[in-house]
């Protein structure tokens, strides 16, 4: 993961195979629910289909 927000101008992160949120790397870094599923933070909860 840390190449890709070092190499990235721009993240699309999938979730079942569909572009759940986009964003500039520090977007997607902090977005709540992408820490949760796709980075270890455990304060948040992922809702399918709820796009930031």
């Amino acid at each position: 993961m840390a190449a890709v927000f070092a190499l990235a101008d721009r993240i699309t992160v999938l979730v079942t195979g569909q572009a759940a949120f986009c964003g500039t790397p520090d977007e997607i870094r902090n977005h709540p629910e992408v820490r949760a599923v796709y980075l270890g933070d455990e304060d948040g909860d992922f809702k399918e289909g709820k796009h930031g």
